[in-house]
């Protein structure tokens, strides 16, 4: 798509007429034609998930729910309270564009932790399970 699109626009083609031709969004022809515009469409995406991120963390609480850590939304994570009912990851699903309705169900599934409480989880599933 990309050597499509470059190839028209040296042809002197104009941004809507490469998207009506390649039937793509005006955006994506921007996107390689455009000097920097990758550049920032990337900054915007970073944005929009960590946005995205704090969202469902304020939502689930703000903090630990095993001891009240709250510094930092980068050391919260989502830990399924039973692995057998997890269908994805929250955060991969994030990434991913997963419908909002989707990722809420998931989270109803979880508990919010920080990084230290879900290692200690973790750890104590991995001591039973080789007795």
């Amino acid at each position: 798509m990309k050597e499509k699109i470059l190839r028209l626009k040296k042809e002197g083609k104009t941004a809507n007429k490469i998207a009506e031709l390649l039937k793509c969004s005006r955006g994506l022809v921007y996107y390689y034609t455009t000097p920097n515009e990758k550049a920032k469409v990337n900054r915007r995406t970073l944005i929009c998930r960590y946005n995205k991120r704090k969202k469902y963390k304020m939502l689930a609480g703000g903090k630990c729910q095993r001891c009240g850590y709250d510094k930092c939304f980068d050391a919260l994570c989502f830990h399924h309270l039973n692995p057998i009912e997890k269908k994805f990851e929250v955060g991969t699903a994030i990434m991913n564009c997963t419908p909002d309705q989707e990722i809420r169900d998931e989270i109803k599934k979880c508990t919010l932790v920080c990084s230290n409480c879900h290692f200690e989880l973790h750890s104590n599933e991995r001591k039973y399970q080789s007795i």
